[in-house]
């Protein structure tokens, strides 16, 4: 879906984010409401009124949601990134159809704290009102100056941070009845800035505002046009993403904001990519409401697509390192990407989305607060730090995690923290920089840092903290007083998820042996390819190909595949596999073992075969098959193919093809509009209700139309063809084939062969076409037309037709009524003076009227003997 608001067009954002347009075309935030705690909002521009959603204010006193003064256009810009409205006025905002509420949290919130007591506990309650919302945007921050007092959400002295973040863990505990709110946040803006390196010593460390290392949070940064870092966003190893910072976007009306318009075309910073993010999460959840908060992040961080300088290469513009690569096994084929700027990379609004439709099919339980699973080791031995090896402190976690987020926090005596370096190892080796001469004199203390970087590891084995004292003055005086890690994710099972993304060449060339996959601790695993574009086609015996393109070699040890968009041909192994192919036109083909085939939207097939046997598979009540579709299941699958054998087909409700290949096999469409395709062997075929197609192929076979206006060819072989209700076409096709119509108007072709057609009531008309055929009409005012060959036909009551042409053979009329039914003789037979024709050609023998064209082309009426009336019935074809 291509919006056509004016301003849409330079929305480049968008450009940067994936195929949201073909997200949009089935998802657009609806009945998804996202808070914006900024500094209040114009609720009555015409980009947001249409989705604002004034009964979720919040209820504590003092505080609404609209904007102060005109210098107070913030919370309106953000606004329109996240939900405006797509409705021909401005431009559009990623989830276009997400309810909005401005919460005037930077003002009128900020406010309640002047008032003691009974501000902090409005404040409180502010903050816990988040748990209203589903998504909660934060573009703001503190300078990141590693401020004990003022923003370690650790001290029991830092005020509102500490609030601020028992409002997050409430909002990801409380909200979306236990799922969990979203909470979204911006970086910050402070990198390359002389002014605040001057006064604070901040370079850019998003770790400075320990509010940024909260697992609860998503910590956005973010890029120019080109997707490369802003100059001046903060990076660190706790941001989960990035986002292009936008620009254009809505304004306060009239005087005032940014423009003194009602558009903005110079908003930016981390303030304008992090609603980006916030709008993606809102799609996110109009696909899934089922999602936890947690696994939102999970796929937010598997879904990014890589950004600014190439992996493998040098950092490149404003870019503080280079790409890394962690120590998990689950992300295409390997460990997953990460860097200090972009966190796991560019947001992707069409992979995020992808994936969260089909996440808890993966994973099976939401990710939540209830059910995280964390270890936390402490090491309290002093360590000095010494000038020329630094020290290291160490803890060794014996508990398996599988991690998606790690605190460390470190408390050292050493009172000028801009002379440290500070970072963490894993047990692989993977080197994560925390802290880089940043500070100046501050005395770092006790600092919690926020690892993002270490989703997918494994929490097993020794992990270190290293610190170095870059200052040789110091004369080794300086202690680690201790190091505590907390290792927060889901418990470590066998069941494994490998999620592939477009991005997966890139990482092959890195990586060869990215090729290959083999799980190696049993369990039931899948490869979640649910955000790749192109066609798949997988075989989980051996091979994964993209677009005819080799990218992952299988050794059968994983059990189930979901796919995306493309046409794409799924093959199990011999186990019970699940085979999802989401969108496409999608070839689903189990092989043995008890499968479950879920086709998604598009026109999708469940194929046998390949089978080494007979099948009995029904599209409705799955198994209970037989051979290759034993125990088979399935879900939105229209067309079924069978296998050389006797097989059993059935299909739904809906509009089905069914083809059963070689063997007797016996096929119903059930209703819906199906084509049933015999092919080899004498077969069944039954098409239900409304219109079918039949067609039976080679062999002796026999279709049933049943209601409906059907369509029914016999092909090759002695077939039947029958069908007592609706206007019904019939053909024959070669061999000598039995044709029988209903109640309905048929039309009746017996090709090749000597072939009966019987009417019933109705209208009828028959063409016997070659062969010596018998044409019974039955009741109704039919057309009889025995075509080549000596027919025999009856038309039965009502007014007929019978119809002759040149070289028809000798035909036989046996029920004709003189004064009742006509006779149509072509032209180029006799002429077209028709006394002449009946003086000439016309006789009666033996009790008949016979007509005599020589070579052994005659038309006799059977019984009739009243040749001087019978010119009154004759009309000339021309």
């Amino acid at each position: 879906m291509v919006p056509t608001d004016p301003k849409y067009s330079l929305q480049w954002h968008f450009d940067l984010i994936g195929d949201i347009e073909k997200i949009w075309n089935e998802f657009n935030g609806s009945g998804v409401n996202v808070a914006v705690y900024d500094d209040g909002m114009d609720v009555d521009h015409p980009d947001l009124v249409g989705n604002y959603d004034a009964t979720l204010e919040s209820n504590v006193a003092g505080v609404d949601g609209d904007y102060n003064t005109d210098t107070d256009a913030h919370g309106t810009a953000v606004g329109g990134i996240i939900a405006g409205v797509q409705n021909g006025s401005y431009g559009v905002g990623v989830a276009f159809g997400a309810n909005l509420t401005s919460v005037d949290f930077l003002n009128d919130g900020q406010d309640l704290l002047l008032n003691g007591m009974s501000g902090i506990t409005a404040f409180k309650n502010l903050m816990n009102e988040m748990a209203k919302f589903d998504v909660i945007n934060n573009s703001w921050g503190s300078i990141p100056m590693y401020d004990s007092v003022y923003n370690s959400i650790s001290s029991t002295s830092s005020g509102n941070a500490s609030i601020y973040q028992d409002g997050v863990v409430y909002a990801t505990t409380n909200g979306r009845d236990g799922l969990g709110s979203i909470i979204v946040k911006a970086a910050g803006n402070e990198a390359n800035d002389s002014s605040y390196q001057s006064v604070y010593n901040v370079y850019g460390n998003a770790q400075g505002d320990e509010l940024n290392s909260a697992f609860e949070i998503i910590l956005v940064a973010a890029t120019d046009v080109n997707g490369d870092a802003e100059y001046y966003s903060n990076y660190g190893a706790n941001v989960l993403v990035t986002a292009p910072a936008a620009s254009e976007t809505t304004d306060i009306v009239g005087t005032g904001g940014y423009s003194n318009t009602a558009w903005a075309t110079d908003f930016g910073g981390t303030s304008a990519a992090t609603p980006v993010v916030s709008g993606v999460t809102a799609l996110m959840l109009d696909a899934n409401e089922n999602l936890g908060w947690r696994d939102v992040r999970m796929i937010l961080a598997m879904s990014a697509s890589l950004t600014g300088s190439n992996i493998g290469s040098s950092a490149t513009g404003y870019e503080v390192a280079q790409w890394g690569i962690n120590d998990a096994n689950n992300w295409n084929g390997g460990g997953n990407s990460f860097h200090l700027n972009y966190g796991y990379g560019m947001v992707d609004a069409y992979a995020a989305v992808r994936m969260a439709e089909v996440w808890l099919d993966l994973y099976d339980t939401a990710k939540t607060t209830a059910n995280i699973d964390s270890v936390t080791l402490t090491n309290n031995t002093n360590q000095r730090i010494y000038n020329s090896t630094g020290a290291i402190s160490t803890v060794t976690c014996n508990t398996d995690i599988a991690l998606e987020h790690v605190n460390v926090t470190i408390s050292t005596d050493h009172y000028y923290m801009g002379d440290l370096t500070i970072y963490l190892v894993g047990p692989d080796g993977t080197y994560v920089p925390l802290l880089d001469q940043e500070g100046g004199s501050t005395d770092l203390g006790t600092w919690t840092f926020g690892v993002a970087a270490v989703m997918g590891m494994s929490s097993v084995g020794t992990w270190s903290v290293v610190v170095a004292d870059n200052f040789s003055g110091d004369s080794d005086y300086y202690f680690i007083d201790y190091i505590t890690i907390e290792f927060l994710g889901a418990e470590a099972i066998t069941d494994s998820v490998y999620t592939y993304t477009d991005d997966f060449l890139t990482m092959l060339a890195l990586e060869s042996t990215r090729g290959t996959l083999a799980d190696t601790d049993g369990g039931t695993d899948w490869i979640n390819m649910a955000a790749i574009t192109g066609d798949v086609l997988a075989n989980l015996t051996s091979s994964v190909q993209v677009d005819n393109a080799t990218w992952v070699t299988l050794n059968g040890s994983v059990e189930n595949i979901v796919t995306g968009d493309g046409d794409d041909v799924l093959y199990g192994n011999s186990g019970a596999n699940i085979l999802q192919g989401m969108r496409g036109n999608d070839v689903l083909i189990g092989g043995d073992g008890a499968d479950t085939l879920r086709g998604g939207a598009g026109t999708d097939s469940a194929s046998y075969s390949n089978a080494s046997g007979l099948v009995i598979a029904d599209l409705i009540n799955g198994g209970s098959g037989t051979g290759d579709s034993a125990g088979d299941t399935y879900s939105s699958i229209e067309n079924l193919t069978g296998s050389a054998y006797n097989d059993d087909l059935r299909g739904t409700h809906g509009n089905n093809i069914l083809s059963g290949g070689a063997g007797n096999d016996f096929m119903m469409g059930r209703n819906g509009n199906d084509i049933l395709i015999g092919g080899g062997g004498n077969d069944t075929l039954t098409g239900g209700d409304d219109f079918d197609v039949l067609n039976g192929g080679i062999g002796n076979d026999r279709l049933n139309g049943e209601a409906g206006g059907d369509r029914m060819l016999g092909d090759a072989g002695d077939d039947v063809l029958y069908d007592i209700y609706g206007n019904n076409q019939m053909f024959g096709g070669s061999g000598n084939d039995t044709l029988l119509d209903g109640s309905g108007d048929g039309v009746l072709f017996g090709n090749t062969g000597a072939d009966r057609l019987i009417g019933n009531s109705g209208n009828d008309r028959m063409y016997g076409d070659q062969g010596n055929d018998t044409l019974s009409a039955g009741n109704g005012n039919d057309t009889v037309v025995g075509g080549a060959g000596n027919d025999y036909m009856l038309g039965g009551n009502g007014a007929d037709k019978f119809v002759f042409y040149e070289n028809d053979g000798a035909d036989r009329i046996a029920d004709y009524e003189i004064g009742v039914d006509r006779l149509f003789i072509d032209g180029t037979i006799a002429g077209t003076d028709i006394n002449a024709l009946v003086s000439n050609y016309a006789d009666v023998v033996d009790g008949n009227i016979v007509f005599d064209f020589g070579g052994g082309n005659t038309i006799s009426l059977l019984g009739v003997t009243d040749i001087g009336s019978i010119a009154n019935d004759i009309l000339i074809i021309t």
